[in-house]
Parts: structure tokens; sequence; C-alpha cells
């Protein structure tokens, strides 16, 4: 299950998380009972953790310890949903464990670009502060 759950992040996490200046810390930690994998960039860190025997994954900011969670979705438009589907379009998750993998990459992703977006009022004029 350790290698689905590396394979999994260098093919779901890896890519996208580049493009917002994330890179993977080597080496994933790997156990029985912990799987953890750390991305660091010039502005923090995010991490995904993943315990089998409870069956218990988890993506945060910042230290795992803490309560830290990705930006909320509010208001997402309909593009950015479909933008986020085609993107992933075309990855399989066939284990359980990837299907929990992959459903945290897209979601994630699609967390990191809504909140990297400016928000817009709803004339489509002013930023929202």
């Amino acid at each position: 299950m350790g290698h689905e759950f590396t394979n999994a992040i260098r093919t779901y996490f890896v890519p996208f998380l580049e493009e917002y200046g994330f890179a993977l810390s080597e080496p994933m930690a790997i156990s029985g009972k912990h799987y953890f994998a750390r991305f660091t960039s010039g502005t923090g860190e995010l991490f995904v953790s993943y315990e089998p025997g409870e069956d218990y994954l988890h993506v945060g900011f910042g230290s795992p310890l803490s309560e830290n969670r990705p930006p909320e979705l509010t208001d997402v438009p309909v593009e950015a949903y479909r933008e986020n589907t085609d993107y992933f379009a075309g990855r399989e998750a066939t284990s359980d464990l990837e299907k929990k993998l992959l459903k945290a990459a897209r979601d994630l992703r699609l967390r990191l670009r809504v909140a990297a977006q400016p928000a817009v009022a709803a004339d489509g004029a002013s930023p929202r502060r």
C-alpha cells in the first residue's frame, strides 16, 4: 500500500503543486501505520498524511499537528470546476487509497486555484476585500 501512496502523490499532487511553487520534500515517510508527504514553498508548507489502520486521510497547511486546512470553497465559478475536471481527465485510480488521494488532489487544486484568483464583486467590477 505504501507504493500506492507514493505513486499517487507523484502522479496526482506533484504536477499541479509545482505550478504553485511547492516542491516535494524527499523522502516521503512510509511505515505500516503512517504515510506522509511534505511539500514546501517559499511561503509555507503543505502535507498529505494517511493512516491505513484508521483509513484516515488529511491534507493541510503548516505542521501536521496543527489544525490548518486548505482554503474553503465558496462561490466557485462553474468554469473553475470544469477546468479542474479537465486537468485531471485521464488520471485513473484503481484502489480505494488511490481514489481517496485523487479526490483529495482534485479538491486541493480547486481550492488553491480559487484562492489564488482575486475575488470579484457581483457586478464584476471591483475586487472584494
